[in-house]
């Protein structure tokens, strides 16, 4: 089995998602000023710090990513700023060479079975000061799901990126852990239309004129912004 790589939607350039900008909001609201270190987990093709950027353009900025196409999209799109490095990075095998006081993680938990792995580092790069933002997937029950796909649309093998792990499996682990956090549910107000490739996300209105975020593989998806910080 490999990691998600389907990124084609990420090739192209784009303005910030919904839940990208309410992201922006609640960094930018728990740091009217920042000038410390920040990384992007998953950051794709740079579009996020990209934005954050022109608010903190003193930090320290790193963003690492899987695929090799979008850090070179995210490189040309960000050219000579000294204080902004992408690097073609696998999370698992990545070792920072310092701490750092904001981490994002966004549409990365899902990705993996074992959500304590994931965490675990997270954590342990976090500054005593910091704090660590994930946007993903999680269930309000109390139900954890490991979700495989084969998109044979495009053909190839079994992949990971739909998994979603409980609020409250999520909380107990935390609690656990003795760090501070809060779950947030992200509502999505914007129409999502079916793709080409089933596999990405759109909504169905249901008869409360609510909208439901579904995909190709026939399952719903609850988005949750989850803050963590000691």
């Amino acid at each position: 089995m490999i990691q998600n790589r389907q990124i084609d939607a990420y090739l192209k350039k784009r303005d910030l998602k919904q839940h990208e900008k309410e992201l922006l909001k609640k960094i930018k609201n728990d740091y009217p000023v920042f000038k410390g270190n920040y990384l992007d987990i998953g950051c794709s093709n740079g579009n996020f710090i990209k934005e954050i950027y022109k608010d903190y353009p003193d930090a320290q900025y790193i963003g690492i990513d899987i695929s090799e196409d979008l850090i070179e999209m995210a490189k040309n799109n960000l050219t000579n700023i000294n204080n902004i490095s992408f690097f073609v990075q696998d999370f698992i095998h990545y070792q920072p060479v310092s701490k750092f006081d904001i981490i994002v993680a966004s549409g990365v938990l899902s990705i993996f079975e074992n959500f304590e792995t994931f965490l675990d580092k997270c954590l342990s790069w976090l500054s005593i000061s910091g704090r660590l933002y994930i946007f993903g997937r999680f269930n309000s029950r109390n139900i954890d799901t490991i979700v495989r796909f084969r998109n044979n649309y495009r053909g190839g093998d079994w992949e990971s990126g739909l998994t979603s792990f409980s609020v409250h499996t999520i909380s107990n682990y935390l609690d656990r852990k003795g760090f501070k956090y809060s779950f947030n549910r992200f509502k999505l107000d914007v129409e999502l239309k079916e793709a080409n490739d089933p596999i990405r996300t759109y909504t169905i209105r249901t008869a409360d004129e609510s909208l439901l975020v579904v995909n190709g593989a026939n399952i719903v998806a609850e988005h949750y912004f989850l803050t963590v910080f000691l």
